[in-house]
Formats: C-alpha cells, sequence, structure tokens
C-alpha cells in the first residue's frame, strides 16, 4: 500500500517559545509541520489556545447574521426574522465545542460581549 505523504501532518504541541524543532519522514519524504490543524471542524493550535476556533465560528455566524440583515431588512413579523435566524444560524454554531460557549480568557469574553451587541 502506497503512503500519500501530503495528507500527514505533525504538529507539535508544547506552550515553549523555542520548541525542540526535529523533522520527521515517511518513505524518505519530509512530512510537513503545521501550527494550526483543522479536524472534524475543530480548529487546533499547537499551544492548545482555542483562539483562531471561537474567530472561525464568529465570523461565519456574524456573516450569516449580516445577510439576514440585507435580505431580510422588510420584514416586520418578530417570529419569522426569529424562525429565519434559527434556520440559517444554527448550522455554524457548534454544539460540541464547550470552550466557544464558555470562553475563560477576558479576550475571548470580551469578543463574546462586542459580538452580542452587533
Amino acid at each position: 500500500m502506497k503512503v500519500n505523504v501530503k495528507k500527514y501532518k505533525i504538529m507539535k504541541i508544547t506552550r515553549k517559545k523555542n520548541p525542540f524543532v526535529r523533522e520527521y519522514y515517511i518513505n524518505g519524504q519530509s512530512l510537513e509541520s503545521v501550527h494550526l490543524y483543522k479536524d472534524l471542524c475543530l480548529l487546533t493550535s499547537s499551544d492548545l489556545s482555542w483562539n483562531s476556533h471561537i474567530d472561525s465560528i464568529t465570523a461565519r455566524a456574524n456573516n450569516v447574521l449580516a445577510l439576514l440583515k440585507r435580505t431580510c431588512k422588510d420584514f416586520k413579523d418578530i417570529l419569522q426574522q426569529e424562525r429565519f435566524t434559527a434556520v440559517l444560524l444554527d448550522p455554524y454554531i457548534p454544539e460540541y465545542s464547550c470552550e466557544t460557549w464558555n470562553p475563560h480568557t477576558q479576550r475571548n469574553i470580551k469578543k463574546g460581549n462586542s459580538e452580542e451587541g452587533n
């Protein structure tokens, strides 16, 4: 069986500023080293910070909200607006990433509060 080396990535999980650097090889080909990787719709960074994951989710949700504001501004019925929001926004908000819904860093708490105001 042939191994496609381009599908493999190396991520070193550490909080050190100068981590130990080493090359890894499969069949004589070097593996790419990454600091951020998306797997199962979850962005994981090498320092285990959820900032990029939270930024990605809020950016997608804000894009959908902007679309709703542009297209549904003439709707007067509040229930209809809520239904559109629920139908279009729910797929972008994951229910499996509790860190997104309960941030503990000041950066993410402030980001969440500022996004609610928009």
